[in-house]
């Protein structure tokens, strides 16, 4: 694939082609990450985030100032702010990725993003009525980690994050413990406090943060025969592809998705330090219904790693079907966020080397970028192709 986009890419450079999305620009949903927030002042589009010790300055429309640029078809965003953000076109409607007709690609540069660092292309569910509405869609921003606190959680899919010791694709979908699809009501859902989830399965503060109720307390709420909300299953952990090297990650070639030639200098792999290429296709069932499996292919001259991932069956035995909504829609999103001490050894891998603001020719976490660029969305019955290029922003 990356033959017939790289072609597309060369040939629209400088000049915009049809059906491309120009004067692309950013919708904030937070100026911070979710485990941010130690004693900091932080703006988000939801209001609820409560960091540790923190005190959180909401904003019905932050703008992540000072956390991003861009010109042309790169972006940039940058340590100090560290932002999440949803993509939206030149007539204010977010970029929306078809994961049932359309794959994604894009060139990034990882090489100052050190153990600490996660820089990321992903997606979420956004209910239809805000597609047109990315303000809204920011103040109802979910995903399968409760990435603002704001107790919603939807189907998310995270087409790369990466740094210098890791990269992992990863679908999140969210899918009932009865196998019901996933419907378009669901933003309602929200998880009740630890305490009220223990006490309902009859463990006084456990925590079952994997468990979320649709509807609770809302009159389309869904019901056992029992009258009890109907569980819901969040694949918190999700369905991983994993890249990584033996000195980050000891035994990393005998795990399973997981290749083993990913890292800074690496050899014979995708080297770190300069621009790779990356894409994502997704593998539906014959009927549509639900997501079987994706493809993450890496490239970087000579080098393709190539890593496929099935989503269903899983290792947990949950039924994936209605995990994503079954119109395959998307919304994309960008983020750069950091977790300090082993918080992202997840994907650095625990031996990872490399500290920012520590390791010597390495930036401090302030002076952090991250750059993606040549972001395409490719129709696959189609061959039609639309490159992103961003509005200019200093």
């Amino acid at each position: 694939m990356r033959a017939t986009l790289g072609a597309a890419v060369l040939s629209a450079a400088g000049a915009f082609a049809s059906g491309d999305y120009e004067n692309v620009d950013m919708q904030c949903v937070s100026e911070f990450n979710w485990n941010q927030g130690e004693g900091a002042t932080y703006k988000s589009a939801t209001g609820y985030f409560l960091g540790k010790g923190a005190s959180i300055e909401t904003n019905a429309i932050p703008d992540c100032a000072g956390g991003w640029s861009a010109k042309g078809d790169t972006l940039t965003l940058k340590g100090t702010v560290q932002p999440r953000m949803f993509l939206k076109d030149a007539s204010g409607k977010l970029i929306m990725l078809d994961m049932k007709t359309e794959e994604v690609s894009w060139t990034q540069n990882v090489a100052q993003l050190g153990r600490q660092f996660n820089g990321a292309l992903y997606t979420t569910w956004v209910r239809p009525q805000d597609e047109s509405d990315p303000a809204t869609a920011a103040k109802l921003y979910c995903d399968a980690n409760d990435g603002t606190g704001n107790n919603l959680w939807c189907p998310e899919m995270d087409l790369g994050e990466s740094n210098r010791c890791g990269f992992r694709s990863t679908s999140h979908p969210v899918t009932d413990l009865n196998g019901n699809a996933w419907t378009s009501d669901a933003v309602n859902c929200h998880l009740p406090l630890a305490a009220e989830v223990g006490s309902f399965k009859g463990t006084p503060n456990a925590d079952y943060t994997n468990l979320f109720y649709c509807g609770l307390g809302k009159p389309t709420a869904q019901k056992f025969e029992d009258s009890h909300p109907k569980q819901t299953w969040v694949d918190h952990f999700g369905n991983a592809l994993y890249a990584t090297s033996e000195s980050a990650y000891p035994g990393c070639s005998s795990a399973s998705d997981t290749k083993c030639n990913y890292g800074f200098d690496i050899a014979g792999g995708i080297n770190t330090r300069n621009d790779y290429n990356v894409s994502v296709s997704f593998d539906w069932d014959s009927a549509g219904k639900y997501l079987k499996g994706f493809t993450t292919k890496m490239s970087q001259g000579a080098t393709t790693v190539t890593l496929p991932r099935v989503s269903s069956p899983n290792q947990a035995e949950v039924p994936i079907k209605g995990g994503f909504s079954l119109d395959g829609r998307v919304a994309l999103l960008v983020q750069l966020w950091t977790s300090q001490g082993q918080g992202m050894s997840w994907l650095s891998g625990i031996n990872c080397n490399y500290t920012n603001g520590e390791t010597t020719g390495m930036p401090s976490i302030e002076d952090t970028t991250y750059t993606m660029k040549n972001l395409v969305i490719r129709n696959t019955a189609t061959g039609e192709e639309k490159k992103i290029f961003f509005k200019t922003v200093a």
